[in-house]
């Protein structure tokens, strides 16, 4: 096996945990009975507890995508320091 192979066993790896980290987001973290929205009160119109609803899941999505952006950091980070590590030796020019 190749440096070069390695590589691109290491990207698709991180494609595939990345995929699997999309899907575990896009499965609430709650459970699915405390994201529905409380009953309708008497009084309170149906668009208050809709737009509660939207309201925390907007929070919840930009909670998701700092949380992203942070780990895209991260593996740049990562991926700096491993290119840095995998550099040969300049060699010194000969007089």
């Amino acid at each position: 096996m190749t440096a070069s192979a390695a590589a691109s066993e290491v990207i698709l790896d991180h494609r595939k945990f990345l995929a699997s980290l999309k899907q575990t987001s896009a499965a609430p973290a709650k459970p699915a009975a405390a994201v529905t929205p409380p009953p309708q009160a008497a009084g309170e119109p149906a668009g208050d507890a809709v737009n509660a609803t939207v309201k925390q899941l907007q929070g919840e999505i930009e909670q998701l995508k700092r949380r992203l952006a942070e780990q895209d950091a991260e593996l740049a980070k990562l991926k700096a320091q491993a290119r840095s590590k995998n550099k040969p030796a300049r060699p010194k020019p000969l007089p």
